[in-house]
């Protein structure tokens, strides 16, 4: 039992390396395990979809949880993703090459605080 334990840290800690260095891949089998209905072709790098579905499956978290972290990422990807600048407006709109200088926008910094502490609830 004991070597069956080494067996298996040694591949989480390689899945986990691979990870980090950006090279791990889905297994397909796991894919499938965590979507078995789902015919969109299996995605190969991790996101937080399959980690929140993989979460539920498994029983780490249920899916109040995951449509909690679901809606924070989506407000999330609106500040990593601005579209038309709505978040980061440019102070001097001739210079388009400078985007390091943005107005400073109250509400919208009340809106990112407020998503960083409901982050740090959930996770504290």
């Amino acid at each position: 039992m004991v070597g069956q334990d080494k067996k298996k840290l040694k591949e989480v800690r390689q899945a986990y390396l691979g990870f980090l260095e950006d090279t791990y891949v889905i297994p397909i089998s796991e894919w499938y395990e965590v979507f078995p209905r789902d015919n969109r072709r299996p995605k190969k790098k991790l996101d937080y979809d399959f980690c929140l579905s993989w979460l539920v499956k498994k029983g780490a978290a249920d899916n109040q949880f995951k449509n909690e972290i679901t809606e924070l990422v989506g407000k999330f990807n609106r500040y990593l993703h601005p579209h038309g600048l709505k978040f980061t407006e440019m102070e001097k709109p001739d210079c388009p090459d400078c985007p390091s200088l943005v107005r400073y926008q109250e509400y919208e910094q009340k809106q990112y605080i407020r998503f960083f502490q409901d982050v740090v609830y959930l996770y504290g």
